[in-house]
């Protein structure tokens, strides 16, 4: 995943704020299509 935008809309400091979201998001994407069976408990 990334994250970029022209420098005249936001600067890259801005842009740095986004990671922890992105980082987020990107886990939840990974763990979703990992193949792996969550464990029973976490299943609804």
């Amino acid at each position: 995943m990334s994250v970029s935008a022209p420098n005249v809309v936001v600067t890259a400091e801005e842009l740095l704020t986004l990671l922890p979201l992105v980082r987020r998001t990107a886990d939840a994407v990974s763990r979703e299509y990992s193949g792996n069976t969550p464990p029973k408990e976490a299943r609804s």
